[in-house]
């Protein structure tokens, strides 16, 4: 009886420490479960912001196709002109010309230009095929409206297009490219962002995206300016390459 009252303080002293041990690991567990959380939580907000940032940077173009890369504001003064081929949705859309004998079709009619010195051609509400080369503008499609020198078209429909027409300027307001867009070596000055100024010196430039206005006047030697929004941006020239995704 003795030895067994003898030997209790030592097993409560025992319990004691186990249970002390216990807590002890519990509370360590849990401030670390905390910790981890909050430090996962920057990994997760960042997941998140860069889900978001994902999604926005897929943007849909306007018939549907997506394409993948970070949209930037760009800037870009060339003396070439760009090279694209495209489905088009273009609300206004203004040139001027003296190429005469380039037949213009509207609604399977020529339009008869022949007493004009100079062309000034606008288009409203335009969709359809549009090409733009060095040798010229191409559209096929139909428009809203179409005014030639002060005189207006206006219908539902209006069925048009022409083939090369040499223009001396072409203005679009705001159009989107997926296809891609190229500019041929030439010279030249890019902004993108406001951190990117470069001069560009017998550089070749490519844009996957583009979604803006474009200006091109061909009078005293080509001057093409673009502003908007791009993506997938390539320079290649003899002194740097950039890629920009």
């Amino acid at each position: 009886m003795h030895d067994q009252q003898y030997k209790s303080p030592h097993r409560f002293r025992f319990y004691l420490v186990l249970t002390t041990l216990v807590v002890g690991v519990i509370l360590f567990s849990a401030v670390r479960d905390v910790v981890s959380q909050r430090s996962n939580g920057g990994s997760v907000d960042a997941a998140v912001d860069k889900s978001d940032s994902t999604i926005e940077e897929d943007s849909t173009s306007l018939f549907g196709k997506t394409v993948p890369g970070k949209e930037v504001d760009f800037k870009l003064s060339f003396n070439e002109i760009p090279t694209m081929k495209k489905d088009a949705k273009i609300d206004q859309m203004e040139l001027t010309f003296t190429d005469f004998n380039n037949k213009i079709s509207i609604n399977n009619d020529q339009l008869e230009l022949g007493n004009l010195e100079k062309a000034n051609l606008k288009i409203s509400g335009f969709v359809g095929k549009l090409n733009l080369n060095e040798g010229g503008l191409s559209l096929n499609g139909n428009a809203k409206k179409i005014d030639v020198n002060g005189v207006t078209l206006s219908s539902k429909g209006i069925e048009m297009s022409f083939s090369n027409l040499n223009f001396d300027t072409l203005v679009i307001d705001s159009f989107e490219v997926k296809e891609g867009v190229l500019l041929s070596s030439g010279d030249g000055t890019l902004t993108v962002g406001n951190k990117l100024n470069y001069v560009l010196e017998q550089d070749t430039v490519k844009l996957a995206y583009f979604n803006g206005k474009l200006d091109v006047a061909t009078g005293n030697g080509v001057s093409t300016n673009m502003e908007g929004i791009a993506k997938g941006i390539d320079v290649d020239g003899s002194l740097l390459n950039m890629n920009l995704r």
